[in-house]
């Protein structure tokens, strides 16, 4: 039996060998901090909605629908977005106090909705420069900040509720992306996880920062565009009560021989009937997939696709 919610799937994983209590706990709260914002954009913002002619051209084109048409929320939401999740990882992370420091701290003068401005824009942009000069801003050195690694992963974090609303506009317009789009189209980052679709067994790219997934050929690594079917394959680690059907393994670790890059998977076609991919829990239930990759020489893919595969028919 599946579970009806992602905060029920996230309890039943509490009894998984291999996953972290820690982590759990802290997904869980960012889950309701995400859940309660959402409901706030939905309701404060439902007129956002980017004119049919821009969504077409993020899901049928080579760009993504954060290059057409600015993501930055508004300001005073944005701010209040930046205070509650640094006070979410206050009471969760180790350096969550000295994150919550940094943002509430003077910045050269600069306010605070003009720090989670620059924040929310370095970390979904993935702006290593920007974010050093942000981290700067503190006392950089000093034990207990906020480096760029915490800046970043923490910023995305605040980014994800409102890309998550970019995904949703994404997903209720008709016509989805080509097949041969890498890149997500809601905010043009690489994708963090896919799924083989059970019933005529198609793959499905998905971005964690906008929870919206795409279609995409099942062979062709996504990440340098190789479609050499000898330089492509996965790898499977078995887990003890991982659920099983068939004699296979509910996930795998697809891996490109070209570029090295790996990229984690879940089988759908070997759940339970009626039991559907949650790509939010599928990512924490097979955080021991990339342990394994990497164990074995392989790397995160960059979401850097050769020239012209996004524009292939």
């Amino acid at each position: 039996m599946s579970a009806e919610t992602p905060m029920q799937r996230l309890e039943q994983l509490a009894s998984r060998p291999g996953v972290s209590p820690d982590l759990l706990a802290l997904e869980g709260a960012l889950l309701a901090w995400r859940r309660t914002l959402e409901d706030e954009i939905r309701a404060r913002h439902p007129r956002t909605r980017p004119d049919p002619a821009t969504l077409q051209d993020a899901l049928r084109g080579p760009g993504c629908l954060a290059a057409l048409s600015d993501p930055l929320p508004e300001p005073a939401l944005l701010d209040r977005a930046a205070v509650t999740l640094a006070e979410v990882l206050h009471a969760r992370i180790a350096v969550g106090p000295a994150l919550h420091a940094w943002l509430t701290r003077p910045h050269e003068g600069q306010s605070r909705e003009h720090v989670a401005a620059a924040w929310f824009s370095a970390a979904w942009r993935r702006d290593r420069a920007a974010l050093a000069g942000l981290a700067a801003d503190g006392n950089p050195g000093a034990p207990g900040e906020p480096d760029i690694e915490v800046l970043e992963w923490s910023g995305r974090q605040l980014c994800r509720p409102f890309f998550h609303r970019l995904g949703e506009l994404l997903a209720a317009e008709s016509g989805g992306p080509v097949e041969a789009r890498a890149t997500c189209p809601s905010c043009g980052g690489p994708p963090r996880f896919s799924r083989l679709e059970r019933d005529e067994g198609r793959r499905f790219l998905w971005c964690d920062l906008c929870n919206v997934q795409w279609p995409f050929r099942r062979v062709t690594c996504p990440f340098c565009g190789n479609t050499d079917q000898t330089k492509l394959g996965y790898l499977t680690v078995e887990v003890e009560g991982e659920g099983q059907g068939e004699g296979q393994d509910q996930h795998r670790i697809d891996v490109c021989e070209v570029c090295r890059c790996y990229l984690r998977a879940a089988n759908e076609r070997v759940l339970p009937e009626g039991q559907r991919v949650d790509f939010l829990v599928e990512d924490l239930a097979a955080m021991h997939l990339c342990l394994a990759a990497e164990g074995q020489g392989y790397r995160p893919g960059d979401g850097k696709p050769e020239a012209g595969l996004q524009g292939e028919g």
